[in-house]
């Protein structure tokens, strides 16, 4: 990627993207093309241009002149004086510059953020990463540092100014609808590390207020579904333009827009939020993993380090059928001091446990043994196991 370019002339509103404008008169101009049955070589020879410029013309991917759309006209025989018009000015507006060409994309990220600045709707799966609409300029910039281009810090951070620029968009009137669904398994992912991904996941809580948007969160617990290797993005329009589903991969972008695509990925997109958390009980859950990713935060600023290495530990289980019993012994360089926390209420033969927040996840240990083992859980296994005891999972008879 080159440098950021000056800046040109921004096209603002959802109603104004250059992109869909190019997409919907390529849309109109293919139409046309089949109504008088002609190939898109037919038309090349006619217009004394190759089949390439025809085509690319039909995808959106290049704009038209007036003069392509006055010859144009004369091969199809559009005579109708407004029709010639609608075509002329959706060639004019397709010329226009948004804000985001300055900085010098990749042509099929260039496209993806025209149609995102135009999208009325966007349902959204995320398989292992937050969303860039979303992140939080660390997360970002870890995620950039992370990838295999290698950029200099001043390309960084410009990549990081697009992904905060594009997030204007949460806040235009009217305000775009987002649908976001996560795996969890993007919740435990620590991209730059516990504090970063402490205020990734705040982040994510203050915006599920807004009533546009709406996220949920598949738990690991739900096994497979029908996106497991893959992200992908439905992005809907006014009237204007079809929608478009985006899928993004390490290899290079696709845009699918044949009908049964957009069915295909609609039926998986609506399966996908059937087997999520309700928005309440994902939002709880996000907030639950940010307290953990909290207090993992570390002093020295090494953020990424493993905290349990596997020489010293030992695979522990209790007689519990739940996730959550199967635990690391932590060692005794691995203790640090913590806040330990007596459970409010204890067994009927005194039994009781008290726990604490680590770096390396949750710890508990036996309130009458405090110099004894200290169990360690991953997060996810601990919150799963609050949300089944608050529900009555563990309770017993008598106890």
């Amino acid at each position: 990627m080159g440098r950021k370019r000056p800046p040109v002339p921004e096209v603002r509103g959802p109603s104004g993207s250059p992109t869909v404008r190019r997409r919907e008169l390529g849309t109109l101009l293919r139409a046309l093309r089949n109504a008088r049955g002609m190939t898109v070589e037919q038309v090349a020879l006619a217009l004394l241009c190759s089949p390439s410029k025809v085509s690319r013309m039909e995808t959106g991917q290049r704009g038209a002149t007036a003069r392509d759309i006055r010859d144009i006209c004369e091969l199809y025989g559009v005579t109708d004086p407004a029709e010639r018009e609608r075509l002329a000015t959706l060639a004019a507006e397709g010329k226009k510059q948004g804000w985001w060409q300055s900085y010098e994309l990749a042509d099929d990220f260039t496209t993806y953020v025209g149609l995102e600045q135009a999208a009325t709707s966007m349902k959204h799966f995320a398989c292992l990463t937050v969303m860039g609409l979303v992140e939080t300029p660390a997360y970002a910039r870890a995620m950039h540092v992370a990838g295999y281009e290698r950029f200099t810090p001043e390309r960084i951070e410009e990549l990081v100014e697009v992904r905060m620029r594009r997030q204007q968009l949460l806040d235009r009137q009217p305000p775009l609808r987002l649908h976001l669904v996560l795996d969890e398994a993007v919740l435990h992912r620590v991209v730059g590390g516990p504090a970063v991904m402490a205020e990734q996941l705040d982040r994510l809580v203050k915006i599920s207020k807004s009533p546009d948007i709406t996220i949920q969160v598949i738990p690991s617990s739900s096994g497979a579904h029908p996106a497991m290797d893959s992200n992908f993005t439905i992005l809907e329009f006014d009237n204007t333009a079809p929608s478009v589903v985006y899928v993004e991969g390490l290899v290079g972008w696709l845009y699918l827009e044949r009908q049964q695509d957009l069915s295909r990925y609609g039926l998986a997109f609506e399966r996908l939020c059937n087997m999520a958390l309700s928005p309440k009980d994902s939002v709880e859950l996000i907030r639950g993993i940010a307290t953990v990713y909290s207090a993992q935060r570390s002093p020295e600023g090494d953020l990424t380090r493993p905290l349990i290495k596997a020489p010293g530990v030992r695979q522990v289980a209790n007689n519990q059928n739940h996730g959550l019993c199967r635990g690391i012994i932590m060692r005794e360089d691995d203790v640090q001091p913590l806040n330990w926390r007596k459970a409010l209420r204890s067994m009927s033969n005194g039994a009781c446990v008290e726990v604490a927040a680590s770096r390396a996840g949750v710890a508990i240990r036996d309130s009458k043994d405090v110099d004894g083992e200290v169990l360690r859980y991953p997060a996810n296994s601990w919150l799963h196991f609050v949300a089944d005891a608050r529900k009555g999972r563990f309770d017993v008879q008598g106890q």
